[in-house]
């Protein structure tokens, strides 16, 4: 019976992610209310990461606060929203690249002033102790508005993110967790 609840689970989650693209348009005025998601954040194999990152709309955008633990102390690690949700691969390629609604195809960090991956988040600073808070606020983004999260997945990566092309430089993926409805707010 055990089995059978985790390849009807398995099902589910491969399901989801194969419609993750369509799924947020296809639903987004039945969301048009939500303003608020999160993603907890798991270790993929070999590595320690694990936290949470909690999404809000505001005025201003869409705010995203995250407090992870399990990064490489006193080290900077690449943070992202990628194209789509996981759904199980070990060194979460499923996920796809960055989250990038307008297909400009450009990389860049936060703050910089022209088209670019709605999904590129900056970087993830670890303290002596390994644990990062995050706290920050993007225009382009919402929970299940226009450039909406919901059903994506957020990537932690094992090196800073240097703005080059295409993707960053930022390494492996070290952490990963889907975007979803609902929990607390930030």
């Amino acid at each position: 019976m055990l089995n059978m609840r985790r390849i009807a689970g398995l099902l589910c989650v491969l399901m989801m992610a194969a419609t993750a693209g369509c799924t947020t348009l296809q639903y987004a005025s039945a969301w048009k209310d939500v303003k608020s998601a999160t993603c907890v954040v798991s270790p993929t194999p070999g590595n320690a990461v694990s936290g949470t990152v909690t999404f809000k709309d505001t005025e201003d955008g869409l705010l995203v606060v995250a407090e992870i633990s399990g990064l490489t102390p006193n080290q900077k690690h690449g943070f992202h929203v990628h194209q789509l949700g996981y759904s199980g691969s070990s060194d979460a390629t499923c996920t796809k690249g960055h989250y990038d609604p307008d297909e400009t195809g450009f990389h860049a960090l936060p703050g910089f002033d022209g088209d670019h991956h709605a999904g590129d988040l900056g970087v993830l600073h670890a303290d002596g102790n390994g644990s990062a808070s995050y706290r920050s606020v993007f225009a382009d983004l919402s929970v299940a508005g226009r450039h909406a999260i919901v059903g994506r997945a957020i990537i932690i990566h094992a090196k800073p993110d240097d703005g080059g092309q295409p993707t960053g430089n930022a390494g492996a993926r070290i952490g990963v967790g889907n975007i979803a409805i609902g929990g607390h707010e930030p």
